[in-house]
Parts: C-alpha cells; sequence; structure tokens
C-alpha cells in the first residue's frame, strides 16, 4: 500500500484529516491509542435525562494528543455512541428510569481508541403498581358493623313505640 492510500484510509477510519492531525500534534507526535480506561464513572438521573462523568485520563496515560471520549449506552437492546471532545461528562436523553442501561466510556488519540472503563450498570427501577393496591378489610367490616346496629336501634325504637300504642290505646 502506498503512502497516500494508507493515509486516506486512516482518515476515513479516524474522522481527522491528516492536516488536522499534523496542527494538532506539530507533526512530530509518536501517538498511540490510551494506555488506560476512563475511571471513576457516575452518573445522576432525573425523570428525562442521565448525566454521567468519569475521571479523565493521566497525562501519561493519554499516548499522544487526547481527541475527546466516546461514550457507549445500551438499553432496549440498542446501543448509541455519543463523542465528547471537550469534557469529561456527558447528557444522555431520552432517560427511561424504568428500563435497564449500560455504559461506559473510552479515550481516543489520533492514533486510536483505549480500552473501555468498567460497566455501569443501571438497573430499571420497578414500575409502578396501578390499581393493584392491597385494600384492607377493615374499613368494610366496620361500616357493616355501623350499619347492623343503626337497623336494630331503629328496630328497637319501633317496638317499643308500637308496644306502648297497644298498650295505651
Amino acid at each position: 500500500m502506498g503512502e497516500w492510500e494508507g493515509e486516506r484510509q486512516w482518515e476515513e477510519e479516524e474522522g481527522v484529516t491528516m492536516k488536522e492531525w499534523q496542527q494538532a500534534t506539530g507533526g512530530n507526535c509518536l501517538c498511540s491509542a490510551p494506555g488506560a480506561a476512563p475511571k471513576n464513572v457516575t452518573f445522576l438521573r432525573n425523570k428525562s435525562s442521565l448525566v454521567v462523568g468519569w475521571q479523565g485520563l493521566r497525562p501519561q496515560d493519554v499516548n499522544g494528543v487526547l481527541l475527546g471520549y466516546r461514550v457507549d449506552w445500551s438499553k432496549n437492546r440498542s446501543s448509541k455512541e455519543i463523542t465528547v471532545h471537550a469534557d469529561t461528562r456527558a447528557v444522555l436523553q431520552p432517560f427511561d428510569p424504568f428500563t435497564r442501561h449500560l455504559i461506559r466510556v473510552q479515550a481516543f488519540t489520533v492514533a486510536g481508541a483505549g480500552p473501555w472503563s468498567q460497566t455501569l450498570v443501571l438497573a430499571a427501577q420497578p414500575e409502578p403498581r396501578k390499581g393493584k393496591h392491597r385494600r384492607s378489610w377493615a374499613p368494610l367490616v366496620i361500616g357493616i358493623l355501623c350499619a347492623a346496629l343503626t337497623l336494630v336501634a331503629v328496630l328497637l325504637v319501633v317496638y317499643h313505640t308500637r308496644k306502648k300504642e297497644l298498650q295505651f290505646g
């Protein structure tokens, strides 16, 4: 493979032109892929989004000019990759708290991508129960007893009233 063919293939694979790489490195970088994975991947969540953060690489682990990070976000058997260039956090949307999420992060340089971080697993929250609340029998029993006592009281009043009517004419 000729020098120019290899350069074009490299540009296609990395998404960076040789000119951009030379400007970033001064043209004399002995670069390789990062030697370590991002650490301490954490998250904050609300109803609609998930903010993922991580600790950046140490300078000795970068092995060249760090171009950014890739966040691999898997949910419902589908995967999405987000590229972050200058930050150590990413906002993932839309976020569904009732779905299991798998998140991992990797750093990349002009020469390639480093290893993935440990996978962060966010377990799905249980769906709220609708209409299947446990019901107590106590209010029903108390209501029936109150109705029965009221009926007995009314019958006693009627009985005594009729008894007096028959007695006094």
